[in-house]
């Protein structure tokens, strides 16, 4: 049941993430075990599998015929024979057709799958592979090795000390929790001379596994001959192991393949982190992406909202200096002696046109942006669109001078001169007049004002100041306005930029995609701790 629910939680994160499918699952799957034979060429691996499968002492090729190039697999069947383009085909009768068969296929093919009837392998799937110890380009047979293996035979002749290249590989062994078996081979060739001899041999095989192979998580170790096999001597170390495998391969499998699943899950950890990584790099630069293109919009709203308010102030300084101009126009026509030929009432109903057509075209201009006030005529008495000869420049400044006159303090007099300011002059100046039509008669003479004129003009300049401040408050409003306005629109666009960029965040294709990772990769540790357990 565990095994079942660990192979398929692996099966569904491959396929829900689309990862290449890790070959380790596919032993998984398997209900036989697999052992691995594992040595340099000449160390005695087919010698023992021609023993150990009860074939003729040179059925199979041996090491000083031809080393072995192609990864043979042996699996238990009734009827015998070897795969051909996914055919069983029946195996030679005759030893030397047998062994002309494994030569064409070693020479020909890269891996070449058997059935033998052969009681050892309904215990275990045996695996012989090129010595990886020989040819630079046999990483592929390692990996094969150590991703399929459940149990790796290690072949070692007695008198043969370990490589750096093979310490290194049992050392990978070791590591992966492989179970692993070391056969020190040729246990028949002894060296007298340096004190090693039959008897001497499991004492000195002893203190060699202590010295060269400390350290390494060796399940078993045993000394075995071939030539002691076939010659029948006895023990020759081979029916020991046979024997040995049949009793403890079910132990050695289940260990293998709970360290299998355990590497299964951390390989998937590791790619699916390494997935993730790549999609948080690309999600980074997405987001650097909609960031830009969100900050060029604002920055481009921004611009439109600063132009805008730019134009609305020009507009209006524009159109009211020349609303202004033009009321006091049609107030006092004849400035500069030029005398309109206009009645009054035609100038009056010309006048009560152009102010309202001004605040209406003021109103078309803004549109629905702002809220018009509504600025009503001051009342127009009889006599106010008069036709008069009038100097009028020359009253507006007397009538300054005598207003300031009255205002300034002895102080303020002596600073005017010493920094040299001149008098206001401007049409707001027109505001600050305090006149009587009595103080305008009395200084008629003063400033030649025609004594019969004198009603009129003053009316004239009462009117322009009703007019001035309508106008002035209307252009305060509509300022006021304009800057409100303003201001909302750029905190319409702060809101928009802010809302664009909540709205990139919720449309990043990427955010359901690591949170789809991050629920897989809680499942495997989840199911990594318990195999830990």
């Amino acid at each position: 049941m565990v095994k079942d629910y660990m192979i398929n939680l692996l099966n569904d994160v491959i396929k829900d993430h689309t990862l290449k499918k890790d070959d380790l699952i596919d032993s998984l799957n398997r209900e036989n075990p697999h052992t691995y034979l594992c040595g340099k060429s000449s160390s005695g691996k087919t010698s023992f599998l021609n023993a150990l499968l009860n074939f003729e002492k040179n059925e199979l090729f041996t090491s000083s015929d031809i080393s072995t190039k192609v990864a043979f697999t042996f699996h238990y069947g009734d009827i015998e024979g070897y795969y051909d383009q996914g055919e069983l085909i029946s195996l030679p009768d005759s030893i030397e057709e047998r062994k002309k068969l494994f030569f064409n296929i070693n020479e020909k093919q890269s891996n070449c799958t058997l059935k033998l009837s052969k009681e050892i392998l309904r215990t275990t799937s045996i695996v012989d592979i090129p010595g990886i110890f020989d040819f630079n380009n046999n990483n592929s047979f390692l990996n094969l090795m150590l991703n399929d293996a459940d149990v790796i035979l290690f072949f070692n002749p007695c008198l043969s000390n370990l490589t750096g290249q093979e310490l290194e590989t049992l050392k990978s062994i070791s590591e992966l929790g492989i179970p692993l078996i070391v056969l020190f081979t040729m246990g028949d060739i002894t060296e007298p001379g340096e004190g090693i001899t039959r008897k001497s041999l499991a004492t000195y095989i002893e203190d060699k596994v202590k010295l060269q192979f400390n350290g390494l998580n060796i399940s078993f170790y045993q000394i075995i001959s071939a030539d002691d096999f076939y010659k029948g001597k006895d023990p020759n170390g081979i029916n020991n192991l046979n024997l040995h495998l049949i009793q403890k391969i079910d132990k050695y499998y289940l260990v293998s393949h709970k360290k299998k699943l355990k590497r299964c899950i951390l390989n998937l950890i590791h790619s699916l982190n390494d997935m993730k990584a790549k999609i948080e790099k690309d999600e980074m630069g997405l987001n650097d992406i909609s960031e830009r293109e969100n900050q060029i919009w604002k920055t481009t709203k921004e611009k439109e909202v600063e132009k805008q308010n730019i134009d609305d102030k020009k507009k209006l300084k524009k159109e009211f200096e020349y609303f202004e101009d033009h009321v006091k126009e049609q107030l006092f026509s004849t400035v500069y002696g030029l005398r309109i030929n206009e009645d009054h009432h035609s100038k009056e109903n010309k006048f009560v046109d152009s102010w309202t057509s001004f605040w209406a075209d003021i109103n078309v201009y803004f549109e629905d942006r702002i809220q018009i006030p509504e600025i009503s005529i001051p009342e127009i008495k009889e006599g106010v669109f008069e036709n008069i000869d009038i100097n009028l420049e020359k009253i507006t400044d007397f009538l300054n001078k005598k207003q300031e006159a009255k205002t300034q303090t002895t102080k303020e007099k002596t600073s005017n001169k010493k920094t040299g300011t001149k008098t206001n002059t401007d049409s707001n100046s027109w505001l600050k007049l305090d006149i009587k039509i009595e103080d305008l008669t009395k200084l008629a003479w003063e400033i030649g004002l025609n004594p019969k004129n004198v009603n009129i003009i003053y009316l004239k300049i009462m009117f322009y100041q009703e007019c001035k401040k309508q106008i002035l408050h209307g252009e305060k409003s509509i300022r006021e306005a304009v800057q409100k306005r303003y201001e909302e629109s750029k905190n319409l666009v702060q809101n928009q930029y802010l809302k664009k960029m909540d709205e990139s965040k919720n449309e990043n294709p990427f955010t359901s995609e690591i949170e789809k990772i991050n629920l897989s990769i809680i499942k495997l540790n989840d199911a990594h701790f318990k195999l830990s357990e």
